[in-house]
């Protein structure tokens, strides 16, 4: 049951932060590199605080396809999550992934990488959802949070390009 859109929906937030970063770059924004970048660690932060907030445990059911048990290892077991981290709502992957396409989606609006990224957080949402890390609710309220952080990041680093001072 390896197969490359299971390897992309574990990897799937790595993935678009990597994308975003080379966007970034390649549009030679580099304000709003430092602005992508902040608010990736506070988004981060963000997801921590809510999970110890919230306390809502992962699923604890066993996953499977067709009668197959996919999720029964170590590393599923609960016991392997430490800190806020056993806790699953809202979900980390979806919130990262999610803040990633709405930065990009608010600051350049294109529709291709957009439905690329969508597509991307899709496998993610699957993949979360089929191996039992997160209920439903967890993953959309993740994809909510990561959706806010990322609009607001955007906004705040235009109010701060408007308002710093310019040398002359």
């Amino acid at each position: 049951m390896n197969s490359w859109w299971l390897w992309i929906g574990f990897h799937g937030y790595t993935i678009l932060t990597v994308l975003s970063l080379v966007v970034l770059i390649y549009k030679n924004n580099s304000f709003f590199i430092l602005v992508f970048l902040c608010f990736y660690f506070i988004n981060k932060y963000i997801n921590k605080s809510l999970k110890w907030l919230i306390e809502d445990p992962r699923p604890m059911r066993e996953a499977g396809v067709g009668g197959v048990v996919i999720a029964n290892t170590s590393f599923d077991d609960v016991r392997y999550y430490q800190g806020s981290e056993k806790f699953g709502m809202p979900s980390g992957h979806l919130q990262i992934m999610f803040y990633n396409i709405s930065f990009l989606y608010f600051l350049y609006c294109g529709t291709e990488l957009l439905l690329f990224s969508f597509f991307l957080a899709c496998i993610t949402f699957y993949q979360r959802w089929l191996f039992k890390r997160h209920s439903v609710e967890q993953l959309l309220m993740g994809a909510f949070v990561g959706s806010c952080v990322g609009a607001i990041a955007v906004e705040s680093g235009r109010f701060l390009w408007r308002t710093l001072p310019r040398g002359r």
